[in-house]
């Protein structure tokens, strides 16, 4: 049975007297709920692309190949030593030399100090990436008291020996006399970006690499260590990149973040992953929170092959441990692929027979593998299953192999396994430019529940990890979903009045996924608007209003009211809500019957 919307409209008690209160119940649930039915199970075969380009080698690679999993920024205040030196009239028409030595740090880069010079004759002179400043000639405007601020980029403390030497004719600084010596303990002000992987989603929960990014914007501005490891910066990506292979899932990493400048306050930056990595959680987590565990599933994967890494099963770690097994390589193989998904549904007809049966087909790229008749000594060209294929960036350069994945798609929508048509919904990861957006499209479809002649496009888009989550949620909640953009309007007359209220408020009770809001107007009475974005048939949602009559009589409890929704065709519904009456008397042993 197609998902609907079901309504009932009920009051407790149904005995009242003039001034007791009584609720008033509004429930919207899933039709499949209030049979006690849930929607048919699926047999879902999740077909990843494990191709080169999912993977990325070294950093070179990831610059290019790899996916946002989060994003965050920070505030710091940056350390300022402060240091004021008389330069009296002994100085004029001398030279000034400063040196900045590091005696507890030898190995500190000189391009992590920045200098502020400030004279009496308030000129501001700021060195960038040197241990030293010199002025080779004092003039009157600048005898008097400088003020030097140093800032150190380095995410350790560190001690400093601050030299003042003049003279004239001097070969250079230090053969000038030295005037002072001052040392300075400096203490960086460092913001911390903590970061982890989550468990159970890669093998022996090991990610290939965690790419921190922080734009051209802050290059100049700060500095910042990976643990230990400089961060650098990188012309292909115009930024800053922290790189590290073989992360933990287990383990917490931090990265340092240093101000270069005394206005460095604020940075933002990004956390990028590996796209198998990410591709691994968005399957994993679509086989736990979107399928149901009577479900059947299945997982292929593809390259420049394709294979059945686990046949039809209803236990989730059986799927979840063959996709943490996935690695990466070779050309991009549709055909096979669903080819592959194909089989995997046929030859299980005794246990996809009675569900829905589902291709969730997941790539980053387009086709590069071309089916041919025959090899010809062609040195890009495999025989797979008696089966040729050419394969190469420029195989399919005409129509991205289009002319053979379309027919096979189309042959697959329109195959039964017992009273269903298969469905396909595609994801297409990363970059647009990777892929072919259209073919993706033209590859999807879903039976319209209501007329099996209809196939609706299932095409989804992630440019990161979230997106690539929130995809398979929504092919998910594709076969729960009861209605969509449903609002629910009721008017109470002014005979009802709501009890005790806003002491007493109205409540909106929610069991389930949707996504609802109530509010109230007081115009010719009490007008009561609820709208919720989904509603899903295991769905309870219910207002409950506490009411109290003003006056004896045959009372009219609510008018005019209705719901309109979207159905999962996404045919727009109105559904008109019933009358209710309550006949009031005189508290006198009289009672309230509701009508």
């Amino acid at each position: 049975m197609e998902p609907d919307l079901y309504l009932k409209k009920f009051v407790v008690p149904e005995t009242v007297t003039l001034g007791q209160a009584f609720d008033l119940h509004l429930k919207l649930v899933g039709r499949g709920l209030v049979l006690n039915e849930t929607r048919k199970n699926l047999s879902v075969v999740t077909v990843i692309d494990k191709s080169d380009r999912m993977h990325a080698a070294n950093i070179s690679e990831a610059h290019s190949e790899r996916t946002l999993y989060e994003s965050f920024t920070r505030v710091v205040q940056p350390s300022v030593a402060t240091f004021v030196f008389n330069v009296n009239s002994t100085f004029k028409s001398h030279e000034f030399y400063l040196y900045l030595n590091v005696s507890s740090n030898p190995y500190l880069r000189a391009s992590a100090f920045t200098i502020y010079v400030t004279k009496p004759n308030g000129l501001t002179e700021e060195v960038y990436g040197k241990t030293s400043y010199e002025d080779k000639n004092i003039d009157n405007s600048e005898v008097g008291d400088w003020t030097l601020e140093i800032l150190v980029a380095d995410k350790n403390s560190t001690t400093l020996t601050l030299e003042i030497y003049s003279g004239k004719n001097c070969p250079d600084g230090k053969s000038c006399g030295l005037r002072n010596t001052t040392t300075i303990a400096y203490t960086p002000n460092v913001a911390f970006y903590n970061f982890s992987f989550p468990v159970g989603y890669t093998k022996n929960n090991v990610y290939e690499f965690a790419y921190v990014y922080v734009k051209e914007t802050y290059t100049n501005s700060f500095y910042l260590w990976l643990g230990d490891e400089f961060c650098n910066y990188y012309s292909e990506v115009n930024g800053i990149v922290c790189f590290s292979q073989n992360i933990n899932a287990e383990q917490s990493y931090t990265v340092y973040i240093v101000p270069r400048l005394k206005n460095a306050t604020f940075i933002e930056g990004e956390l990028w992953m590996e796209k198998l990595d990410a591709a691994k959680i968005g399957a994993i987590r679509f086989v736990n929170e979107s399928l149901n565990e009577n479900d059947n599933k299945s997982v292929v994967s593809f390259s420049t092959s394709a294979s059945i890494d686990q046949k039809l099963t209803s236990d989730n770690s059986l799927v979840i441990s063959k996709i943490k097994d996935i690695t990466a390589s070779g050309w991009t193989n549709y055909l096979l692929a669903l080819n592959k998904s194909l089989e995997v549904l046929e030859e299980n007809k005794e246990i996809v027979n009675g569900t829905k049966p589902l291709i969730v087909f997941l790539s980053d790229g387009k086709p590069t593998c071309k089916r041919v008749s025959n090899c010809n000594d062609d040195t890009n060209c495999y025989q797979i299953e008696g089966e040729y294929f050419i394969c190469g960036d420029k195989s399919c350069q005409q129509d991205d192999c289009g002319s053979q994945v379309i027919p096979k798609a189309n042959e697959i929508k329109n195959t039964t396994i017992g009273d269903e048509y298969i469905d396909i919904c595609t994801i297409g990861f990363g970059d647009k430019s990777y892929y072919n957006e259209t073919l993706l499209k033209l590859m999807s479809g879903r039976r319209n529940p209501n007329n099996p002649n209809e196939i609706l496009e299932c095409y989804y888009s992630a440019r990161n990890l979230q997106e690539l989550i929130d995809a398979f949620t929504r092919i998910g909640k594709l076969y729960e979903r009861a209605a969509t953009n449903v609002t629910l309007n009721d008017t109470i007359p002014v005979s009802i009045e709501l009890y005790l209220y806003p002491e007493v408020k109205p409540e909106l009770r929610i069991d389930g996924k949707a996504n609802c809001k109530l509010e109230l107007s007081f115009v010719e009475g009490t007008r009561i608007l609820m709208s919720c974005t989904e509603i899903y048939i295991d769905d309870v949602v219910e207002i409950v209003i506490r009411l109290t009559p003003k006056e004896t009589g045959t009372l009219k409890i609510n008018e005019n009211g209705v719901v309109v929704y979207y159905d999962v065709n996404y045919v727009k519904r109105e559904v008109r809500l019933p009358e209710m009456w309550i006949e009031v008397k005189n508290p006198s042993g009289a009672e309230v019957k509701i009508s």
